[in-house]
């Protein structure tokens, strides 16, 4: 693939600052949420995927945490004994439970003093320290000798649910596992990729590095469906499949055509009609020394807000040509990504021997 050339008189200098990348041409709100009926919810990372791309998936329903009760918990964290020794009234102890955190185990919505049930008088509970498992105890008579005593507790447990992921190109799908974020959080999250074939290796384990893949083709909608079961109710959210990457023409200057670096600038027409075009991707790439490598340092470079303009269905893009240190030969291309993240990249020459296409190609 062939990119653009110049040829360059010498002596001209033009300092060229890297301009800070351009915000998204199509300004998106994330996506949000879909929520049914009984307050859970579906929420997806992001409202268009590349084919290859990663979704993030989040249930959120509160209904699904569940307590383990222990009963009767006769030692501590330390492994001792739970037991108030002998002391003064108003004498403060700390202790800690042997799991954590602390639950609301009464269902007030609060965790508090009323979620431990300790089976000894005469002693009080000030105050307790829910996510690690303290909790402080106040001996409300003066006492002799050290007193035996259990507590009885909840706490939460990292639950997981499942959802399925479908689409056009892949009806059956698979059943996507979720773990809970943190015990007692109510959100569950896994991901799942895109691509050519559907491949549900690690669809039931939400840790595992290698992710599942939906089978998916450019403007397929991919449905991500929750079941919440307390009360009954489907919660479907989707997200867009696009595959095509966007649009570099309209190059200028033309092919061998000569410029000055003072004055010149290059330019681009950047158009997606999927997702829309991620103007803080677009860069042209000048290949100052002539060796064809794109390897010199600074000539990566964005465009310039000054200089940019929105089109139909995108953006024209201008970048000033660097200084050239000797006239010649020098070649520039043009690269951007969708919203999607899909790349393409220019070519100004389509009759090239090997040039994969005409002028813009996925990357």
């Amino acid at each position: 693939m062939k990119p653009i050339a110049l040829r360059i008189p010498g002596l001209f200098r033009l300092s060229v600052a890297l301009i800070t990348a351009l915000a998204a041409l199509v300004a998106r709100a994330p996506m949000l949420p879909v929520t049914g009926a009984s307050g859970a919810s579906v929420g997806l990372s992001v409202d268009y995927v590349s084919i290859g791309g990663t979704v993030t998936v989040a249930v959120t329903d509160p209904n699904r945490s569940t307590l383990l009760v222990y009963s009767n918990e006769a030692t501590s964290r330390t492994g001792a004994g739970y037991a108030v020794p002998a002391g003064a009234a108003g004498d403060l102890f700390v202790f800690q439970t042997r799991n954590a955190p602390i639950a609301d185990k009464n269902g007030d919505g609060f965790v508090g003093a009323a979620d431990l049930d300790l089976d000894i008088d005469g002693v009080v509970i000030t105050s307790i320290s829910p996510l690690d498992g303290f909790f402080f105890l106040m001996l409300g008579a003066a006492a002799g000798s050290a007193r035996p005593f259990t507590v009885t507790y909840a706490t939460e447990q990292v639950e997981s649910v499942t959802a399925k992921v479908t689409g056009p190109s892949d009806s059956t799908g698979f059943t996507l596992t979720l773990t809970e974020t943190g015990a007692g959080s109510g959100v569950f999250q896994a991901t799942f990729k895109t691509g050519g074939a559907t491949v549900t290796t690690n669809a039931g384990n939400p840790a595992a590095a290698v992710r599942p893949v939906l089978k998916a083709v450019d403007g397929n909608t991919v449905s991500v469906l929750y079941t919440d079961t307390d009360p009954l109710a489907a919660i479907i959210n989707t997200v867009m499949v696009d595959g095509v990457a966007p649009a570099v023409t309209q190059l200028a200057p033309a092919h061998l055509k000569y410029e000055a670096a003072f004055t010149s600038v290059m330019s681009a027409v950047v158009t997606d009609a999927g997702s829309g075009v991620d103007v803080s991707s677009i860069v042209f790439h000048y290949d100052a020394d002539g060796d064809a490598t794109f390897d010199e340092p600074g000539v990566a470079m964005s465009p310039d807000p000054a200089l940019t303009s929105s089109v139909s269905g995108g953006v024209l893009v201008r970048a000033a040509i660097p200084y050239t240190a000797a006239g010649g030969l020098r070649s520039w291309y043009v690269s951007a990504a969708d919203i999607a993240g899909t790349i393409g990249r220019s070519d100004a020459d389509s009759a090239a021997a090997g040039a994969r296409c005409s002028r813009t190609c996925s990357g």
